[in-house]
């Protein structure tokens, strides 16, 4: 027979960092507000990672080139001027070419990436986890990011956001 626990299972909370949340906010800003070339990178974690309308928010304010994995795809407004749908292999080239990837809620399986076809370049990716920031090959662990991207909105100052309207 199963029995149930003779305690409940408690997990805390995550509890904010601010050394390493300013760490993470620095590093981005300081990548953001220096990319000529950005694009963004939507795949299928944000939903787990609960960032769907920050990552809305941001695709909306920067305008900048916006693509989706196929797991991302449907997760933000695809009817946005900037949204360009999945990235396919077809589009390697902007992205190669781009001096920043904003990367939210990466899964780079195989079958999510044409064989491992459309995942950006490390040295120029920043990749927002459930619970950490991938900036170039740096990992900062303990970051959720349904409390540090809240931060990242309230902190970025759009006069300082380039405009990127690729062909």
């Amino acid at each position: 027979p199963k029995l149930p626990l003779e305690s409940k299972l408690c997990l805390p909370l995550p509890s904010r960092q601010p050394k390493i949340e300013d760490k993470a906010l620095t590093m981005i800003l300081d990548r953001i507000y220096s990319a000529k070339k950005p694009v963004i990178l939507v795949d299928g974690e944000i939903r787990y990672a609960r960032i769907v309308d920050e990552v809305d928010h941001i695709i909306r304010a920067t305008e900048w080139p916006t693509f989706t994995s196929g797991f991302g795809k449907g997760l933000i407004d695809e009817d946005l001027p900037n949204v360009y749908g999945v990235f396919t292999p077809q589009h390697k080239e902007l992205f190669d070419s781009s001096d920043l990837v904003l990367c939210f809620g990466p899964h780079f399986s195989n079958t999510n990436s044409f064989l491992y076809q459309t995942v950006p370049r490390e040295d120029i990716t920043i990749s927002i986890h459930a619970t950490s920031v991938q900036i170039g090959s740096e990992i900062i662990r303990d970051l959720p990011a349904n409390c540090f991207l809240p931060q990242l909105i309230g902190h970025l100052e759009m006069d300082k956001v380039a405009k990127h309207n690729p062909k």
